[in-house]
């Protein structure tokens, strides 16, 4: 029969084979100086029990049934609340994460009921906005620093035999009308993951050990997956002070814990590129990295331009939180070209664009019998997952990422936004009177932004005594008025909240497809992005 490895397998063997060996590096204080602390393998097993220990006890009567699902709501950026969540996996229960980004408690409690949670451990900051929660709440606070009396009984650390087994859940970075969809992990998922870390070295050069930094909240699958590698690799994680990281940060990093891997998010990769342009000490620092990886989105061009022609080669691992790591460059080939990890049976599908181009699109899908599709609840009718992933494929297996086939962006965050849905949302609420075309734009910024064709014909000179500028100064009001309820519901990195950063253009102005009409979210951030820049920099 086969099995499947789980984290806690893999960090288990990891505690026998090194158990001295560093498997996270901590931030501490003595005084005024700030420093790390290191955390064994053995150690981090360890406290993982302690972990198991103390919420079976603290659930216990409030949670009767096995394999329960826990909502959990951290900032997911400690040490501790790492041990948690695998303290919650090693103690018999799913632990739900819900991202910091989702600040409207009635949203985290509908996801909660979607998942049939029956609890929730949340940052002690939130306690006061959940008054009014459907199930009991537990601060989650630091970690018993000593092994409890009386030990409750667990269950042994083994390999999972049932493929569909439960291990967590996750949510998509993203929110289709106000809630993110579930997104189940499963043992033959993580199992296949695992796998796929153990080719990380094929695609990027990999000291031994590898020392990374975090990438981001353990809320969200990217975390995790650069946690798994180290685990896997038998690596060190370093945990930064705040996350975002500055570049003064990064530099004591890698000087004082000996960081020799980057990854990291294209938008903060961007920036430190910035900064060592401008400061050569830093540029040699990163310089002296054996790879730098980047993921969630694509890395600018001239960025990328930038880099290689400084020595430097970053390398793109392709994925998301459904697919986790799908595909990823190779950092020998110095170019742009993805590959599927071993072990994975994708279909790259046509897409008929109705373009002509000789470079076809192709829709990346992944099929029921490849280890890594994801749960089934996010599969379409034909039992695949269609991601939405566009390529061209040009050598033979080797292909080259065209963006989307639907209305997602990236934000700065690499956190994606449906735009279809502001969209529609805009046209329910100010579609008869205010609005009579939208578009959303805003790839790679901080937050989205409306760009609105007004109803009226032109607008007027004067309309109750008002100028052109106070009207569309009181159009934007009124429509931020009308959508509040709902962007008020979804994550920050979607949300509309000042009528800045809605825009009005003439009637008929927002560029469209010959066709069909339909407007070219593209063509409209080009078109307008010198105006577009300035709204962000007044921001």
């Amino acid at each position: 029969m086969a099995t499947f490895k789980t984290t806690l397998t893999v960090l288990r063997e990891q505690a026998n084979r090194i158990p001295s060996s560093v498997f996270f590096k901590v931030p501490q204080y003595d005084g005024e100086r700030q420093s790390w602390k290191d955390v064994s393998y053995a150690t981090c097993l360890a406290d993982v029990e302690r972990s198991a220990q103390a919420w079976t006890r603290r659930l216990q009567g409030t949670v009767t049934e096995a394999r329960a699902v826990v909502g959990v709501w951290l900032k997911g950026v400690s040490y501790d609340d790492y041990i948690h969540t695998l303290g919650l996996i090693r103690a018999g229960y799913i632990p739900q994460l819900i991202s910091l980004r989702m600040t409207d408690p009635s949203v985290v409690y509908e996801l909660l009921e979607k998942a049939k949670a029956v609890a929730l451990i949340h940052d002690a900051s939130f306690t006061s906005m959940l008054h009014n929660s459907p199930v009991p709440t537990f601060p989650g606070g630091t970690l018993p620093s000593e092994p409890l009396e009386g030990q409750a009984s667990l269950s042994p650390v083994c390999e999972a035999s049932d493929p569909d087994h439960l291990v967590m859940i996750l949510h998509t970075s993203g929110s289709t009308s106000g809630i993110p969809k579930l997104v189940p992990i499963t043992a033959r998922w993580v199992d296949s993951l695992l796998n796929k870390m153990k080719h990380s070295r094929d695609y990027a050069f990999t000291p031994d050990p590898e020392i990374l930094i975090a990438i981001g909240s353990y809320m969200h699958m990217g975390s995790h997956m650069c946690i798994w590698a180290s685990l896997v690799l038998g690596g060190t994680m370093v945990l930064p002070t705040t996350i975002p990281y500055s570049s003064h940060e990064l530099s004591r990093i890698i000087k004082e814990c000996g960081l020799n891997r980057l990854m990291v998010f294209p938008p903060l990769l961007s920036s430190m590129f910035r900064e060592a342009d401008k400061d050569p000490d830093f540029l040699a620092l990163l310089q002296g990295l054996a790879s730098i990886g980047y993921g969630g989105m694509a890395l600018e061009p001239m960025d990328l331009n930038w880099a290689r022609e400084r020595g430097m080669q970053p390398v793109n691992f392709f994925g998301s939180t459904e697919m986790g790591y799908a595909m990823a460059g190779r950092q020998s080939a110095n170019d742009s070209y993805l590959e599927a990890f071993p072990g994975s049976t994708f279909e790259f599908q046509p897409l008929d664009d109705g373009s002509g181009s000789d470079s076809k699109l192709l829709e990346l899908v992944i099929p029921p019998e490849s280890p890594d599709c994801p749960h089934q609840s996010l599969r379409g009718p034909d039992g695949k997952f269609h991601s939405g992933d566009l390529f061209t494929e040009i050598p033979p297996g080797r292909y080259l990422s065209q963006g989307r086939a639907d209305g997602w962006i990236k934000m700065e965050t690499s956190l994606r936004c449906d735009t279809s849905a502001i969209e529609a949302n805009v046209i329910d609420t100010c579609g008869k009177d205010l609005v009579h075309a939208v578009a959303v734009v805003g790839d790679r910024r901080p937050s989205p932004m409306l760009v609105v064709e007004p109803h009226e014909q032109t607008v007027p000179n004067g309309v109750n005594g008002n100028t052109p500028h106070t009207y569309e100064e009181q159009l934007k009001k009124d429509i931020l008025e009308r959508i509040m309820p709902f962007h008020q519901r979804r994550y920050q990195h979607e949300r509309i909240q000042d009528h800045r950063f809605i825009m009005v253009v003439p009637k008929g102005s927002l560029p469209r497809t010959a066709t069909k009409g339909n407007i070219r979210r593209k063509e409209v951030e080009k078109t307008l992005k010198d105006q577009i820049d300035v709204v962000y920099n007044k921001a």
